[in-house]
């Protein structure tokens, strides 16, 4: 009979992948940050020798509350937080659609990601990052170590009216057809992006002032209420919009707040809520909601 210690060698073994070289770093080399500041970082995967390998190339915004193909953590562990840990989904639904490209010595993969998407930095210092892939297998990478700054308030400022000119241009028209512009779409989902970053009440507030509009980067602007420190402003200025024009503000805003009012609750009393307390939850929002009077 094998030893416990040897049959996890052996797991972890088989779950490797020999020849696999896993690179992180951040785009430019970077090494110095601010609180606010997106921090995009490369991973390149190449291999040794005449091996052809399949790589998950997936690269889709994360929305849910698992980290996905590379898990990312840092040392120490006070002063940071995983934006997205308090969610409850833990499927995107599209495990079984996902995109496949060959590894090998003449196709090296190269992807670029933001680490504030799972890793979010509340205290300024010094932080070795990690990070472990699944994207060939389970590929452990080098570590890199940033210094995060204190917060520039004058750059945040900057940054935040920068982002809400985009995104105040890009209000869809009222009734008509939508004309859409992948251009001005993709800057309104990097202006989302970035406000998320902010992860300033201003910017939370902003966010929920126009969640519910049909925008292209609807989704960006739900998970970015999510991810956001100042949960009980996010879900005040929605409710108040939901309650000023009622139930016709639409199911996905109900969803959204639902989502948001579960959070706070869950955080306030240190545990998941059980069914009957989502029950409760559910219904007290569908009795506010629909005993609002629409103002014209």
């Amino acid at each position: 009979m094998l030893r416990l210690d040897l049959v996890i060698a052996l797991v972890v073994t088989a779950q490797a992948a020999p020849g696999v070289h896993l690179r992180f770093n951040t785009v430019g080399n970077h090494t110095q940050f601010h609180i606010g500041e997106a921090i995009p970082v490369t991973l390149d995967f190449e291999v040794e020798g005449a091996q052809s390998l399949q790589v998950d190339t997936d690269i889709r915004l994360r929305g849910i509350k698992p980290q996905g193909l590379e898990v990312f953590s840092a040392i120490p562990a006070d002063g940071w937080w995983n934006p997205l840990a308090r969610l409850s989904w833990i499927s995107d639904g599209a495990y079984y659609n996902r995109p496949f490209a060959t590894l090998d010595k003449l196709h090296p993969f190269h992807i670029e990601r933001d680490l504030n998407e799972f890793i979010v930095f509340r205290k300024p210092g010094h932080y070795i990052i990690r990070v472990e892939s699944t994207r060939v297998a389970t590929q452990p990478a080098n570590e890199i170590a940033l210094d995060i700054m204190p917060r520039d308030d004058a750059w945040t400022k900057r940054e935040f009216e920068r982002a809400k000119a985009i995104l105040d241009a890009g209000k869809p028209p009222e009734g008509g057809d939508r004309q859409f512009d992948d251009a001005k779409d993709n800057a309104q989902i990097d202006a989302v992006r970035q406000l998320r970053y902010l992860a300033t009440a201003e910017a939370t507030d902003y966010l929920a002032s126009i969640c519910g509009q049909e925008r292209r980067s609807e989704s960006e602007i739900d998970v970015a209420l999510y991810a956001s420190p100042y949960l009980e402003i996010a879900a005040t200025r929605l409710e108040q919009r939901m309650l000023d024009h009622g139930i016709g503000m639409g199911e996905t805003n109900r969803d959204v707040l639902f989502e948001l009012k579960r959070l706070i609750w869950e955080e306030r009393i240190g545990r998941p809520l059980l069914r009957g307390e989502l029950d409760e939850l559910d219904g007290s929002l569908n009795r506010e909601l629909a005993g609002s009077t629409p103002k014209k």
